[in-house]
């Protein structure tokens, strides 16, 4: 019993740090996506992410601490807009 609550713990605490984000984006074409993907090759504590370029969605596991800072800078980086939508799961 105390291993099961032991890997729940666990399970609690991945959960608070790896949180699910979505953005709707301007990308229109694969070289659009190639600057997102450079740009977040570059930040902490994003462990992973994946562009789909028919839906304009960009989906981000990690912990983005402050998302209008992140948007700005993927916006400086790449001059592809991205805003959040429904939150953080």
């Amino acid at each position: 019993m105390v291993f099961i609550t032991k890997v729940l713990e666990n399970l609690q605490f991945i959960n608070y740090i790896m949180k699910s984000y979505q953005f709707k984006t301007d990308i229109h074409c694969n070289g659009c996506v190639a600057k997102i993907e450079k740009a977040l090759q570059n930040q902490k504590n994003i462990d992973s992410w994946k562009i789909d370029l028919n839906s304009k969605i960009l989906k981000i596991h990690g912990d983005i601490h402050d998302v209008q800072s992140f948007e700005d800078d993927i916006f400086e980086k790449t001059q592809v807009y991205i805003e959040e939508i429904n939150g953080n799961c």
